[in-house]
C-alpha cells in the first residue's frame, strides 16, 4: 500500500467498541500503517496527546458516535493540537457519516462498519494524496505572509516530525544536506531549533530578501542580522540555546559578506 512513501503512515484509533478497534488494527497492519494508540475512551486520545507534544500523526480513525465524547466534539478539541493532520470518521450508520466529514476540510473521508479493507484503502490514497499535496505546496509557497504580515517559511521539526511557521526573524541559517539527503536543507533558528525542508539552497535563497539572507557558503545561507561575530575563515551566529553557532565562509563569499558586515546600512530590514 505505502510502497511510494519514505514512511509508513501513523494513525490512531478511537472507538467505543473494541472489536471494531480490533478490526481495523487487522486491516491497518496488513496496509502497513503504523498503530500507535488506540482506545475506547476519547478523553484518553486527548490525554495521550497532551502527554507526547512531541508525536506527530499523519490520521485519526475516529468512531462518531461515543459516550461522553463525540466523535466530531474529539476532532475539534484535538483540532487545537496541531498533533494530528487529518481525519476519518466511521460509523455503522450511513447517514451520520455523510452528515459530518464535510465539516472540517481535515476530515477527509468516512468508513461504514464493519469495515472492509477496500474502503480503508480508499481512505488510505485520499490520506497519502493529500499529503503530497501539502509537499507540493510547500516548494511551491517557500516564504508566505501570516495575518499581520510578517514573513515566515514552513519547515519540519527534526524531532517533533510535524511542520511549523518559522518567522524569518527568527531564522539564524539555511544549510545544505549531505550527498544523502538530496534537495533537503535544513534550518536553524536563534533557539538552535532545527527544521528540514524539501528543496534546494538554490531555491531557498531565491525565495529570501537579499539582504538580510546571504550565501556566504557554498552550502550556507545566512541571516546578517544573527551574525554575532566573525574572522577570516568563520563566523558565529545567534543561539539563545548555547554557544553561538560557527559557520564556515566560503572563499568566493567572504568580500561581500565583509562589505554588507562593516557597511550596517546594506543589511536590510
Amino acid at each position: 500500500m505505502n510502497e511510494t512513501m519514505k514512511t509508513p503512515l501513523t494513525c490512531m484509533i478511537v472507538d467505543d467498541e473494541p472489536p471494531a478497534i480490533d478490526a481495523l488494527v487487522f486491516l491497518l497492519r496488513k496496509a502497513e500503517v503504523q498503530v500507535i494508540f488506540t482506545t475506547t475512551d476519547p478523553l484518553q486520545a486527548l490525554e495521550y496527546l497532551a502527554a507526547h507534544p512531541d508525536q506527530s500523526v499523519d490520521v485519526l480513525f475516529v468512531d462518531i458516535q461515543m459516550p461522553v465524547l463525540s466523535g466530531l466534539e474529539l476532532i475539534r478539541a484535538m483540532l487545537n493540537t496541531r498533533q494530528v493532520e487529518f481525519y476519518v470518521l466511521v460509523s455503522a450508520y450511513q447517514e451520520y457519516a455523510h452528515e459530518s466529514y464535510e465539516l472540517a476540510p481535515e476530515i477527509l473521508h468516512y468508513l461504514l462498519k464493519p469495515v472492509r479493507q477496500a474502503a480503508l484503502c480508499e481512505a488510505l490514497r485520499r490520506v497519502e494524496k493529500r499529503k503530497q499535496l501539502m509537499q507540493v505546496e510547500e516548494k511551491l509557497q517557500l516564504l508566505r505572509t501570516d495575518e499581520e504580515g510578517t514573513p515566515f517559511i514552513i519547515g519540519r521539526h527534526e524531532k517533533r516530525q510535524r511542520n511549523v511557521r518559522i518567522p524569518l526573524a527568527e531564522l539564524i541559517c539555511v544549510e545544505s544536506r549531505n550527498a544523502d539527503y538530496k534537495n533537503q536543507v535544513v534550518l536553524t533558528t536563534v533557539a538552535h531549533e532545527t527544521y528540514t525542508v524539501r528543496n534546494t539552497l538554490a531555491n531557498i535563497e531565491a525565495s529570501l530578501p537579499s539582504p538580510p539572507f546571504i550565501r556566504v557558503h557554498k552550502s550556507a545561507i545566512i541571516n546578517l542580522h544573527q551574525v554575532t561575530s566573525f574572522n577570516g575563515d568563520f563566523l558565529w551566529m545567534s543561539n539563545s540555546a548555547g554557544d553561538p553557532k560557527r559557520i564556515s565562509i566560503g572563499l568566493t563569499y567572504r568580500k561581500q559578506l565583509y562589505d554588507y558586515l562593516t557597511d550596517k546600512n546594506d543589511v536590510g530590514a
